[in-house]
């Protein structure tokens, strides 16, 4: 099976009690990620768990956090 243009497979493991795949996808689009597993849905259940980088949430926190701050300084001027 071709990989979709937008999906890379980061990695994969193999369950040790067995029965399950866990996969790393790292996809431009959902219709990438669906494009790949929509075959086999009719096979397994495939539990799907968007993840991000702890950096970028780091980030992404900062950002709202001073975002936030000066909203509520702001406030205070007035």
């Amino acid at each position: 099976m071709d990989f979709p243009k937008g999906l890379k497979v980061i990695n994969q493991w193999f369950d040790a009690g067995g029965g399950r795949v866990i996969t790393l996808f790292d996809v431009e689009t959902v219709k990438d990620y669906l494009a790949y597993n929509l075959p086999f849905t009719d096979l397994c259940q495939i539990d799907v768990f968007p993840v991000i980088e702890a950096d970028d949430v780091k980030k992404s926190i900062i950002y709202r956090m001073e975002k936030l701050s000066y909203l509520e300084i702001g406030q205070y001027k007035n």
